[in-house]
């Protein structure tokens, strides 16, 4: 339980600071989270991290989530944990397991983390919201600072 927990906080935390480089066995171990894995289940994934932030009291402020969704995609994401390590990668999640221990999840489901998110931020609407700010910058402020 608590390496679930481990390894879907590090998917949740994907833009952290990287915790100390990994071993070829998390790389590898990275790259079979990744390579199978679906664009839907790496949707899903970014649902459930949004779903997480959103419990924070500040965030819920300005994100809503139907508690109704919150369990259904609890169980889809374990459904999509315990595939990904028992039945898609089971050889590469023993030996990144038996060479870095619970860091081996953290190193490798944040790497699953980082591409579902640079995949949704491929979609225009997020392009779209993630550069709104732009227009209200101070362009004459920031290029004095530049200079």
């Amino acid at each position: 339980m608590r390496y679930a927990a481990a390894a879907l906080g590090a998917l949740a935390l994907a833009h952290a600071p990287a915790p100390a480089a990994a071993g070829p066995a998390v790389d590898t171990l990275a790259n079979c989270l990744v390579m199978n894995t679906s664009g839907a289940d790496r949707v899903l994934l970014i649902r459930w991290v949004v779903f997480a932030f959103a419990a924070h009291p500040e965030a819920g402020r300005a994100v809503k989530v139907d508690p109704a969704q919150v369990g259904p995609t609890n169980l889809a994401v374990a459904d999509l944990f315990m595939a990904l390590l028992t039945g898609r990668c089971p050889a590469e999640t023993r030996a990144a397991f038996q060479a870095e221990g619970q860091m081996a999840f953290e190193s490798a489901f944040g790497v699953l983390g980082e591409v579902a998110s640079q995949e949704l931020t491929l979609a225009p609407e997020v392009t779209a919201a993630m550069t709104g700010f732009l227009g209200h910058l101070d362009e004459a402020r920031l290029a004095a600072v530049l200079q």
